[in-house]
């Protein structure tokens, strides 16, 4: 397990022993926003948030 891997373990595990588990829906949430963000302006808007994340590279390699 790398040092981040470790760091970020030890926030989950952080926010569970406070009862904080809101803290870890809000980063998922930001990560998938910001996934979403990511996949449009790579595939100049076209993306879709029911492709999954090979259609996402397939389209970037072959449609772009």
């Amino acid at each position: 397990m790398t040092e981040r891997e470790k760091a970020i373990q030890l926030l989950v595990s952080d926010c569970l022993v406070a009862h904080q588990e809101i803290i870890i829906v809000k980063l998922i949430a930001e990560l998938e926003k910001d996934y979403e963000d990511l996949a449009k302006l790579a595939t100049m808007g076209e993306y879709n948030t029911n492709w999954t994340h090979p259609e996402v590279l397939d389209y970037i390699t072959y449609e772009t």
